[in-house]
């Protein structure tokens, strides 16, 4: 499973392509997508960035469990702890992916 991230968002997806689907779904990013009408002859472009992690991004920890303290990460701290995106990932099931692990508030 890779990790994309596309804006505020870390998506575990099999390729890029599904992680944009999910992207999509969860933004409607595309549906609000407001294109100048070009010109004949003109082009008007779109650009949305996707960047698939490293595997030593994905394996680090570095974001945190939860928000609020008290799930299966953090429930004997005082806090939430530093988690890496493959502990994210591991606690899914198979069936729950391409998802959305993190977002950037």
């Amino acid at each position: 499973m890779n990790v994309y991230e596309i804006g505020p968002y870390w998506i575990a997806a099999k390729s890029a392509d599904h992680a944009l689907g999910v992207y999509v779904e969860e933004t409607h990013e595309l549906s609000d997508l407001v294109i100048g009408e070009p010109g004949e002859g003109e082009t008007e472009e779109v650009t949305i960035s996707i960047r698939q992690l490293t595997r030593n991004q994905v394996e680090s920890p570095s974001v945190y469990c939860c928000e609020d303290g008290g799930c299966s990460f953090c429930k004997d701290e005082e806090d939430a702890v530093l988690i890496s995106y493959q502990d994210l990932i591991n606690k899914r099931e198979e069936r729950e992916f391409p998802c959305v692990i993190a977002k950037e508030e």
